[in-house]
């Protein structure tokens, strides 16, 4: 039979062009349908509600065959589609695909082929959690096999190539533009809860408010395992073992995921081994840790050491929302070790300024981030029993309990205070104070400040004035104080017993730091009100015997009161350095108190004239070095009326 149809009812159609074939014994009764070909239009759209969910299909005109063999039956569609209403797993709208469908139905199963002319495209996409898919297009590489049935099941088997898609959140909140190279998609809709498996290839993923602003997400393959209940519940799981992530916080070249959970409430497993965090001088970490995504806000906790540590975990948790984040670092014990972890290995900027730091520091740092404004941090770092080796001369025992403001750039919360047993300048120093504030660029010191002691008794103090070093600068100057130092507790414990002073010594040392060179300009120090010094030995009687003037010199200082005593110090710390020693005076007893006037001078590192001036009241040959010094003694003047 060959017709053409109009069909005029609520929604029309036109049949043009029917062909339709059977066969009948008597010419009555219709005992098979053998084939049926025809093109069906529809003339307007046509609008249904069903399930509560407006339904439209476009007019469409499509090519319709039915055949019938001894073997199966087919059915099939060549055409374009136009629809929006309910699909498997939510609502759809803007749905448009042109190709060929092919039904072929056998006993109680039936086996879908649909072959894709050109991509197929959605506008929107969205399921019972509220999640909606935008602006989908992707082309059915292998639409064979697409639907059965086979008994009871209904598995769907797809592949899907060259697919973007836009995905939001129900509140709009996050915003993601994803891409993939391929999907390979399995479910079976006979099942519930319905389970959809997906292995991608090739995912590319841009947002530009989730987790943050500028976020990139890349993966090679991982897999995404969608569960969804009858009750339009959703639930996930994706594994990804090996991500590249790029946010404006964070750059992360590998990390492997484990995400599951509901898409209002997932948590989020991670492996990541190099975590490089912008906006600040963090070194780059090892990461490992749980976050998990609730109310729109990003929470966790992870694992993390520091280079060239081992057994000094770092305790890191960290919260986000809106693009704004907050991250807390703990670490409750970090030991430095001159021959491992120094502390230029986390902050290079301290290269070249400090050296061999041993001891302990514990941590507590705040940061906060996002938003479009930079970092901003703060926190604690506690001292205990820190040794450093600087330009200056090493600290020892270093405690302090140091609040932070600003970590990039460091700067202290105010004025801060660290205790030092030890420093060694080239002159030990102890129990030292130093009253300080890090600012931006550099380090104001208000004071610095040591006694100085001798078998516990105070004889005096050294101090270092006001000053703002900065570390940029190609020269820093300091002047050292020296404050009523007492010349007999000096005498005492460098002489031996060989020799006794009174005075008190005060002056100032000036000091210029240029790079790792330091040096003393000028220093001056002197004993203004005069005193006594008492010196005597077998090794100054012996000396006299073999210079007559050098023993009427000796014979005068067993018991010489000067008037004023000056030290003059100049040079390298780390070199060669002068210290010019003047005194004058007289011994009532020697020539009817002739005066005498002393010069005496010492060169060598500072760390040694102290033991070289020690020696020189201790054995011989420091007397004849002494003597055999070109002016360092000088002949007493004549006698004045």
């Amino acid at each position: 039979m060959r017709a053409d149809l109009d069909w005029t009812a609520r929604r029309a159609l036109q049949i043009r062009g029917l062909d339709f074939r059977a066969h009948s014994r008597n010419g009555l009764a219709l005992e098979g349908v053998e084939s049926i070909a025809a093109k069906i239009f529809s003339t307007k759209t046509w609008v249904k509600t069903v399930e509560r969910t407006k339904t439209r299909l476009a007019p469409f005109a499509v090519d319709f065959s039915f055949e019938n063999t001894a073997r199966q039956r087919s059915v099939g569609f060549s055409g374009a589609l136009d629809y929006d209403g309910l699909v498997p797993g939510g609502t759809i709208q803007g749905l448009k695909a042109k190709g060929g469908l092919d039904i072929r139905l056998r006993g109680g199963g039936f086996v879908m082929d649909f072959l894709p002319e050109t991509p197929v495209s959605l506008t929107r996409f969205t399921n019972a959690s509220g999640w909606t898919v935008k602006n989908a297009r992707f082309n059915i590489a292998d639409g064979r096999k697409i639907l059965q049935r086979r008994g009871a099941a209904r598995p769907l088997s797809s592949r899907l190539v060259n697919v973007r898609a836009d995905v939001s959140s129900p509140d709009g909140g996050r915003n993601l533009s994803m891409q993939f190279t391929q999907i390979d998609i399995q479910s079976d809709f006979s099942k519930q809860p319905q389970i959809w498996s997906l292995d991608y290839k090739d995912m590319r993923v841009r947002s530009e408010d989730f987790p943050s602003p500028g976020t990139r997400v890349q993966s090679p393959a991982g897999t995404l395992v969608v569960t969804q209940h009858r009750d339009g519940q959703m639930e996930f799981q994706a594994r990804t073992p090996n991500t590249k992530i790029k946010t404006e916080n964070v750059r992360i070249n590998q990390v492997s995921l484990n995400v599951y959970g509901r898409p209002d409430d997932f948590t989020l497993d991670y492996d990541a081994p190099r975590v490089k965090f912008m906006g600040g001088n963090i070194p780059i970490l090892p990461m490992v840790g749980t976050a998990r995504m609730t109310d729109n806000v990003l929470h966790g906790e992870a694992q993390s050491e520091l280079p060239l540590t081992k057994d000094m975990p770092m305790i890191i948790t960290f919260s986000s929302k809106d693009g704004q984040g907050h991250v807390n670092i703990k670490m409750d014990r970090l030991e430095f070790d001159p021959r491992g972890l120094q502390p230029q290995h986390l902050a290079p900027a301290l290269k070249g300024k400090i050296a061999d730091v041993s001891g302990a520091v514990s941590l507590d740092f705040d940061f906060d981030f996002g938003g479009g404004v930079p970092m901003s941090s703060r926190g604690i770092v506690a001292l205990d029993g820190l040794n450093v080796g600087t330009l200056v001369g090493p600290f020892s025992g270093i405690d302090a309990n140091l609040q932070f403001s600003s970590f990039f750039p460091p700067k202290t919360k105010g004025v801060q205070t660290v205790h030092v047993a030890g420093f060694d300048p080239g002159f030990p120093l102890e129990n030292g104070t130093i009253v300080f504030e890090i600012i931006p660029g550099g380090i104001r010191i208000d004071k610095a400040f040591w006694p100085v002691e001798i078998a516990g008794e105070p004889i005096g103090s050294i101090s270092i004035d006001p000053l703002e070093w900065r570390f940029g600068n190609v020269e820093n100057r300091m002047t050292v104080r020296v404050d009523n130092i007492s010349l007999k507790g000096i005498m005492d414990e460098i002489g031996k017993g060989k020799v006794q002073a009174t005075g008190q010594i005060s002056g100032t040392l000036p000091v210029v730091v240029k790079g790792v060179n330091v040096n003393v300009e000028n220093g001056v120090l002197r004993v203004k009100d005069g005193g006594t010094i008492q010196y005597h030995s077998r090794a100054t009687d012996a000396a006299g015997t073999r210079n007559e003037m050098a023993g009427k010199a000796f014979e005068a200082l067993k018991d010489f009161k000067y008037k004023e005593l000056e030290m003059r110090i100049d040079g390298p710390l780390d070199g060669k350095m002068s210290l010019r020693l003047a005194f004058d005076g007289k011994n009532e007893n020697v020539l009817g108190g002739q005066p005498y006037s002393f010069n005496i001078v010492f060169d060598g590192e500072l760390a040694n004239l102290a033991r070289n001036l020690a020696k020189s009241f201790n054995n011989y040959g420091s007397i004849d070095e002494l003597l055999s010094l070109g002016q360092s003694l000088r002949s007493p003047p004549k006698q004045s009326n």
